[in-house]
């Protein structure tokens, strides 16, 4: 990796390259009623390639700014149970985020901050692609049938924002609007088995002493 620093340690400019081996990977084998049977099967090694660049600082005493995009590799080798070369589930090949923040320090808005993010996840597999021949019993593994590639689920990005207030005996008021254009995400779990919407549109608050 290299890390940077710029306009006098203002801005931090990182960028990363990554190359992970992971070896002896294993998965629970269900039973055609898709419960745990309390035994295990290869799954192989799983390689992960990539790259992350970050760019974190303040360009003004009062402007904060964080922002990052990742690319990511990702492929299971070697594996008995899963198609080699192929991706495990929930992995973007890209992923990015960004965020501004900016406090008021003077004048009748002191106090006051306000901040404003966005998060992009890119298209992924919604389950592992299984082999058709698994050493597993019945043959039933998590999900979706052997040999029944998993479509891709949308990439989808998100918008958030908030808004904060510090008094000056200590108490500080917050209020969070999350996912503000109400965008629809997916994502699954537990290989497969769900298949589960982003939360909608929603607020909250937070009070701190």
């Amino acid at each position: 990796g290299i890390k940077s620093d710029w306009l006098n340690q203002k801005l931090r400019f990182n960028i990363t390259l990554f190359d992970i081996k992971t070896d002896n990977l294993s998965y629970s084998i269900l039973n055609e009623q898709g419960n745990a049977t309390g035994l295990f099967g290869l799954a192989g090694e799983l390689r992960r390639k990539g790259v992350e660049v970050e760019l974190i600082g303040r360009i003004l005493p009062n402007l904060q700014v964080m922002t990052g995009w990742a690319y990511l590799d990702a492929q299971y080798q070697n594996s008995p149970a899963f198609v080699d070369g192929s991706a495990p589930m929930n992995s973007p090949n890209h992923t990015a985020n960004g965020w501004v923040n900016y406090k008021f320090n003077q004048g009748t808005l002191d106090g006051l901050d306000v901040g404003a993010g966005i998060d992009d996840v890119g298209t992924r597999p919604v389950d592992d692609y299984k082999q058709k021949y698994i050493n597993s019993g019945s043959g039933h593994v998590n999900g979706t049938q052997p040999d029944e590639k998993p479509f891709n689920m949308p990439e989808y990005t998100t918008v958030d924002a908030q808004v904060g207030y510090a008094f000056k005996n200590g108490l500080g008021v917050r209020v969070f609007i999350n996912n503000i254009f109400d965008s629809i995400g997916y994502s699954s779990y537990f290989r497969g088995g769900y298949i589960d919407q982003i939360q909608p549109r929603n607020f909250s608050a937070q009070i701190n002493y």
